[in-house]
Parts: C-alpha cells; sequence; structure tokens
C-alpha cells in the first residue's frame, strides 16, 4: 500500500466516521423530541373536540389546536353538512353529519 492510497483509505475513514455522529446526532434529535411531546402531552387533561366546518376555517382550526404549545385539546374530526364529506376523512380525521351530538345530549 502506498501513501497515497493510505491517504485515501483514511480520508474515507474520516467521512465515514462524521457520517455515523452526524446520523447519530440526528437520531437523538428526533428520540428528544419525541419524548418531550410525549412526556408534555397529559392526555388525561385534555379536553376532546369537534370543528363544525370543514371547509377553510375548520382546517385553520385545526392547525391551530396541533400546534398550540399547551396541547389542551385533542381533536376527534369535523362535523359538516356536506354529504359528499360526511363518512370520509379530511387530513386524518373523520367527517361526522350533525347526528353524531345527539349522542351526547
Amino acid at each position: 500500500m502506498n501513501g497515497a492510497s493510505f491517504l485515501i483509505y483514511l480520508f474515507l475513514f474520516f467521512l465515514f466516521i462524521v457520517e455515523l455522529s452526524q446520523s447519530c446526532f440526528s437520531l437523538f434529535r428526533v428520540f428528544v423530541k419525541l419524548f418531550y411531546e410525549f412526556a408534555s402531552s397529559s392526555s388525561h387533561d385534555r379536553k376532546n373536540v369537534l370543528i363544525y366546518g370543514s371547509g377553510e376555517m375548520g382546517i385553520l382550526v385545526k392547525r391551530l389546536i396541533e400546534g398550540d404549545p399547551k396541547n389542551l385539546y385533542r381533536l376527534k374530526g369535523f362535523i359538516d353538512d356536506d354529504k359528499k364529506i360526511q363518512g370520509k376523512n379530511l387530513d386524518g380525521y373523520p367527517v361526522y353529519s350533525r347526528q353524531v351530538l345527539k349522542g351526547f345530549y
């Protein structure tokens, strides 16, 4: 093995170590974020909510609820009068008719 090939292998080894450390750091950051979200979400204190309307304002309210740092509400779905949307999912949440509210009263 001559000096040039040794330097190439040393350089490649160095790049491998740098990439490995960056990957470990990224995984550590993801773990810390997930742990923080898990620890900060006191699910027993959160209130279940349904958003009336699945249009632009309903999506805006959904984003506000999901982005709330206090995490006080747990979105359970949408209520909408449009029969074409009822029974489907919108951004991962079910869309109900107003009839679902009759079960609560």
